[in-house]
């Protein structure tokens, strides 16, 4: 290996976990900066609240620190690492779900696209959210995750604790929606 070649060299994340284990700051700093842009868009994807997913992104950062010695090295990172995010965004959900006015049925959601239409000329990206958010929680989660985030089976399997036949019946059933 080339000198300059090994500073470009990426480090994993499981590595850097490792590290922050040790007591290595700077791995926090660059676990941040590598997988907040995906955290921030999977709450956002999953709250609509732009405010609501900086704080949860925040928050699950803070655990990750605070728990880093639970990491057990060697097993995937982004497994564990998103387990801490998910369960956080339940917590959120179900808090959520005590205030009436913050989840819109399909009439509310629907009249909101057609006033964005009218307002925007039909943005893509609104009508995805808002027919994401006529899904039932475990729905929007999977097809956000599988559709928008690209994992793939082996990685959702682990995630959501089923086998690799029932995820995609549930994938299917779920787009047929």
């Amino acid at each position: 290996v080339y000198p300059n070649k090994i500073h470009k060299m990426k480090i994993s994340s499981e590595e850097l976990m490792r590290s922050l284990k040790n007591g290595k700051i700077q791995a926090m700093e660059k676990l941040i900066e590598r997988h907040q842009p995906f955290l921030a868009n999977y709450f956002f994807r999953m709250c609509g609240d732009r405010h609501v997913s900086e704080d949860l992104m925040q928050e699950t950062f803070t655990r990750v620190y605070q728990y880093r010695n639970s990491y057990v090295t060697g097993d995937p990172f982004f497994i564990w690492f998103f387990q801490i995010a998910r369960n956080l965004w339940y917590s959120q959900y179900k808090r959520l779900q005590k205030q009436p006015s913050y989840i819109a049925g399909p009439i509310e959601t629907l009249h909101l696209i057609k006033v964005q239409s009218q307002e925007t000329a039909y943005d893509n990206k609104q009508m995805v959210a808002a027919v994401l958010q006529l899904l039932e929680e475990k729905e929007r989660e999977l097809i956000t995750l599988y559709c928008l985030k690209e994992f793939s089976y082996k990685e959702l399997c682990a995630l959501f604790g089923m086998t690799e036949i029932n995820l995609r019946v549930k994938l299917s059933r779920t787009l047929k929606k």
